[in-house]
């Protein structure tokens, strides 16, 4: 017994071109680590630091690249769909910092700073689903942690969702 596939000639070529926007998304994530991304992110030479100068395990970032590959490779054999990418974890400060709308948008813009724009390709916004949170363990540091990229919808923490893109 035989099957056949039958896919239009635009239908094959549209996948295709998926599959390849993948590859070349996945090969912009190794880029990412092969030049030192995440060292360049959080230190105190970025502007950022100004208003948040507490350091930031580069760790983070590579856990980042790992939750976005798996992401990717999610969107196999799904191609002409419009997606968002929900980025989820916990973003625990010193105490003394109050998470306002421009502490938030720092942390976003490390996030943005981070998806090499192979990756942006796959997908048409970024939706945040990060929670703030004060906590004396971390002392004089910042902490991202439980990261997740995620294609289903869920509900925002804060109502200013104007930082997304």
């Amino acid at each position: 017994m035989t099957f056949f596939l039958s896919l239009s000639s635009t239908d094959f070529i549209q996948h295709r071109y998926h599959d390849f926007l993948i590859n070349v998304a996945e090969r912009g994530l190794h880029r990412f680590r092969d030049i030192g991304r995440p060292f360049e992110t959080r230190n105190s030479t970025t502007p950022s630091w100004a208003l948040m100068p507490y350091p930031l395990s580069p760790v983070t970032w590579f856990t980042f690249y790992h939750a976005m590959r798996d992401y990717v490779r999610q969107l196999y054999g799904s191609y002409g769909q419009i997606r968002l990418m929900y980025i989820h974890g916990t973003v625990s400060f010193p105490t003394n910092i109050i998470p306002y709308p421009h502490i938030r948008r720092c942390v976003y813009d490390m996030f943005f700073l981070n998806i090499p724009h192979e990756v942006a390709r796959t997908h048409t916004r970024v939706r945040f689903r990060l929670l703030f949170v004060g906590a004396s363990w971390v002392r004089d540091r910042m902490s991202i942690d439980n990261i997740s990229c995620r294609t289903e919808h869920s509900p925002p923490f804060y109502q200013d969702n104007y930082f997304e893109r």
